[in-house]
This record gives structure tokens, sequence and C-alpha cells, in this order.
């Protein structure tokens, strides 16, 4: 979705109730601060699926290992309007606070 704008990815995201997964920490952390504060007022009715957010100096294995063990850890989290960053060490995902 590279001609998509971001606003319109996480849109697409949410609808379809997809975790979106980016290199974009800055623009992604403004439009989920936006789409929280929208859905707590009731502007929004419907949680984005979760935002994973990597910083743009992984390689792209490494990137790809770090979502793959996120996502397969046990006990499943619930992603719903939550965004995770990642610090570029395998094990360390950082929850974003609200």
């Amino acid at each position: 979705m590279r001609t998509k704008s971001d606003a319109e990815q996480l849109r697409y995201a949410a609808t379809n109730g997809f975790v979106l997964a980016t290199y974009d920490i800055g623009d992604f952390k403004r439009l989920h601060l936006w789409w929280n504060t929208l859905y707590v007022w009731g502007i929004i009715t419907k949680p984005h699926g979760g935002i994973l957010a990597g910083k743009g100096n992984l390689l792209a294995k490494d990137w790809a290992d770090a979502l793959f063990d996120f996502l397969n850890r046990s006990p499943r989290r619930n992603l719903q309007n939550q965004r995770y960053t990642h610090s570029g060490n395998p094990a360390r995902w950082n929850l974003v606070p609200r």
C-alpha cells in the first residue's frame, strides 16, 4: 500500500482487523494518538487493530524475526488501540502509553 497515505493505511488495517507493522514511527505515533482520541470521543467507533513500529535501521530479516517473535508469544496480547515500538534488540518491544 505504498501509494496510500499513512492515515488511509491505518483505516484500512482497522476496517479489516489487521495489525499494522511499520518503520514509520513518527507519523504513526501521531495517528495513534489521534485515533485513540477520536475513539474515546465516540467519533470513531472501531478500534484499530494495533500498531507495531520499528526503527528504519533494522535489516528486513531482523524486522521479520522480531515481528514473528512478538506475534507468536504466549499469552496473546490484545493489540486493539495499542502501539508497540521495537528498539532494535530482538527482545525489546515497548508498549507506548496512550
